[in-house]
């Protein structure tokens, strides 16, 4: 049998997908699993890089839909085959997916080996008249996209990566050689400057599938002026080669060479990349290798090495792996700036949410913390934010989604503080525009309950009755949120009024004690001196 049709599995749980994987042999029907994506953008991604031969989808996804996704995939790729697997029965449901281009739909309920294996023996055919006008693919294609599917830990032939780098072009690999690593900074904003946190439904408007094309038809070219630009600052080097994992990234193979040399040569296509193409690069120098089974630890290290170092070094930079720090690990319990961020959003506090997170990021770089635990606190805070609002009454959820990927696609510290700043600013004015408290809904209608009974005698249990909660967990609630007890608030609310009421001078004293419910004039007395610092009568006279 020859190369097996590459298949992109999109489904966000996981039981479901252990079965796909053990429910027929695919291998045995010329296909394997090469990929799997549990949501719209991941599985878009994705088929940017490696244009899957075939994609199997549910309709419910983590993040998106899959008849979004099918409309997205078929004016990337008018040719490739979507199939959905689905429990959605409904005729709205099945005709809606065909409208948008599905090859097929099959129901999760209803699904059996023998179904699944007619349905690919029919794809197989319809592929195989496809290749029958197709040209096949160069080493060099094949050698990228396995390169492309070790980076983002998907399966690969390993035996036919040993072959292709057993090649007479990749002598070097038969001895000592390093690896150079190059990349786009900050490709994945490159890639999401489409998405608008202001307006995340955009995304699944037809000028958005547009553009996205677009950007992807970029890429080639992008690798094509590359793979020029590089290839003359390696002239004079005997065996130097270019491999390719993505459309903007790849690794050099090089001979031994002096690390100064090194550092030029990555400076030179840095600086040269930026000046004739104008996009940053980064550029990473793997430890010595030794022979073609030293290549992928080799490789692996490098990339691992370039994202964690760059996260922090920044943009243009160039790394040597050799020169390795300590990453600690985030111990949560020492950041304790997720309750200020988010009390910050709910106050609209911009500055307040801004001196919090910077302070982490401070701390942050002090110590040298894991990249991925800095984007996993970020990611944790805003889950709390979510909450935070959910507890507030809002019925209307922002797509927080795109939020944690735009922390998430971060590249380097200073990206994620500019993405940070985008993003809260945009949840502050959110919550603005939806008029959401600052306070949990229960507070909420305590709060009311005082204001619009303002002229009465509050008590503690009047108050507590209008959130529907006892006594002692309204006021522990209240507290928390408000900062001062329940009485507390009452008399500070009824003194503000009685303040108020004071400019009127025809009031008598007594009479606006009454009409903030106070029948004591005494201890009406006692409690405004308290907050004015003078009696009513000598406050009047200040008027």
């Amino acid at each position: 049998m020859g190369a097996l049709y590459r298949v992109l599995l999109v489904e966000k749980q996981q039981q479901m997908i252990h079965v796909y994987k053990n429910m027929i042999p695919w291998e045995e029907s010329g296909f394997q699993i090469a990929s799997v994506a549990d949501s719209e953008s991941d599985a878009l991604a994705l088929y940017g890089e490696y244009k899957y031969d075939v994609i199997f989808t549910a309709l419910d996804l983590q993040g998106g839909n899959g008849v979004s996704l099918i409309k997205k995939l078929r004016h990337l790729g008018p040719e490739c085959i979507v199939v959905v697997i689905s429990a959605h029965e409904d005729y709205d449901s099945v005709r809606e997916a065909f409208v948008v281009g599905a090859y097929d739909y099959l129901l999760k309920s209803r699904l059996r080996y023998s179904t699944l294996t007619a349905l690919l023996d029919r794809i197989r055919e319809d592929l195989a008249k496809k290749e029958a006008t197709s040209l096949q693919e160069s080493w060099e294609e094949m050698l990228e996209k396995i390169l492309g599917l070790i980076r983002d830990e998907q399966k690969v032939d390993y035996d036919l990566l040993k072959e292709i780098l057993s090649r007479p072009e990749l002598y070097l690999l038969q001895g000592r050689y390093r690896l150079l690593y190059f990349r786009q900074d900050n490709i994945r904003n490159f890639n999401r400057s489409l998405k608008r946190y202001d307006k995340p439904f955009w995304m699944n408007s037809d000028e958005f599938i547009d553009m996205f094309r677009n950007k992807v038809s970029m890429r080639d070219e992008i690798q094509l002026q590359l793979k020029r630009l590089i290839t003359q600052y390696l002239q004079g080097i005997r065996g130097a080669c270019i491999l390719f994992n993505k459309k903007h990234s790849g690794v050099i193979v090089l001979p031994p060479l002096p690390r100064e040399r090194y550092e030029a040569l990555a400076h030179q296509i840095i600086d040269g990349i930026g000046e004739r193409l104008t996009y940053d690069f980064s550029v990473t120098v793997s430890t010595e290798q030794q022979g073609i089974d030293d290549f992928l630890g080799g490789y692996q290290q490098v990339m691992e090495y370039h994202m964690s170092h760059k996260f922090y070094d920044g943009d243009r930079c160039v790394e040597f792996a050799e020169d390795a720090r300590v990453i600690q690990r985030l111990q949560y319990s020492s950041f304790p700036c997720g309750n200020e961020i988010a009390q910050g959003i709910m106050e609209q506090n911009f500055d307040k949410v801004k001196d919090s997170y910077s302070k982490a990021i401070g701390q942050m770089i002090e110590r040298f913390i894991d990249f991925t635990d800095v984007k996993g606190y970020f990611v944790s805070i805003l889950h709390d934010t979510k909450k935070v609002i959910y507890e507030h009454g809002i019925s209307e959820q922002y797509p927080f989604d795109i939020l944690y990927e735009g922390i998430n696609e971060a590249e380097s510290i200073q990206f994620l503080q500019l993405e940070l700043e985008k993003i809260f600013k945009t949840l502050i004015d959110w919550v603005r525009e939806h008029h959401i408290s600052r306070y949990h809904h229960k507070v909420t209608a305590m709060l009311d309950y005082i204001d619009e009974h303002i002229a009465e005698k509050l008590t503690l249990e009047m108050v507590a009755s209008a959130s529907g909660l006892s006594v002692t967990h309204a006021s522990r609630l209240f507290k928390s949120e408000v900062g001062h007890s329940v009485i507390e608030y009452v008399n500070e609310r009824k003194m503000a009024k009685a303040e108020e009421l004071m400019h009127d001078r025809t009031r008598k004293i007594k009479d606006v004690a009454a009409m903030v419910g106070i029948s004591d004039q005494l201890y009406f007395n006692k409690v405004f001196k308290k907050y004015y610092h003078l009696s009513p009568r000598e406050y009047r006279k200040r008027i």
